[in-house]
């Protein structure tokens, strides 16, 4: 099983947005993301940063209607958004930094207990900021 491999080095990352994706068909998945749900650095940032290297690759489909992603810091600006469709086994990398570069896309299994794990935590980060805001 290959894992997926981030764009960006995980060490060069300083913290990760996670965010809700808009709804709707898009030619260009650039600015998908809602604002963001919860801001982790430190501890919180490790660990999903390790679960992400964790995915193991899946066989990609098609459906791709991601409902979360992410956006990758460094120390000064964003570099990567990564977008998870945990239906179609598809995450897609869009580098922020190189808009040359183009879309870099990975499988990665939804099932393992990696994907399990970060789905769920990405569930409670937008359940939390909702409950938040309606207080």
């Amino acid at each position: 099983m290959v894992p997926v491999i981030l764009i960006v080095p995980p060490a060069e990352v300083a913290l990760v947005e996670v965010a809700q994706v808009e709804r709707g068909w898009r030619s260009d998945w650039r600015g998908a993301l809602e604002e963001p749900a919860a801001i982790l650095d430190g501890a919180l940032l490790a660990e999903v940063l390790d679960l992400i290297g964790q995915l193991p690759e899946s066989e990609m489909m098609r459906c791709f209607t991601p409902g979360f992603g992410i956006r990758l810091h460094d120390e000064s600006v964003a570099r990567v958004e990564v977008l998870f469709c945990f239906h179609c086994h598809n995450a897609l990398m869009i580098d922020l930094a190189s808009p040359k570069r183009g879309e870099v896309w990975a499988t990665f299994d939804p099932d393992s207990a990696p994907a399990r794990e970060l789905l769920s935590r990405f569930r409670s980060y937008v359940a939390d900021r909702t409950a938040t805001s309606e207080s």
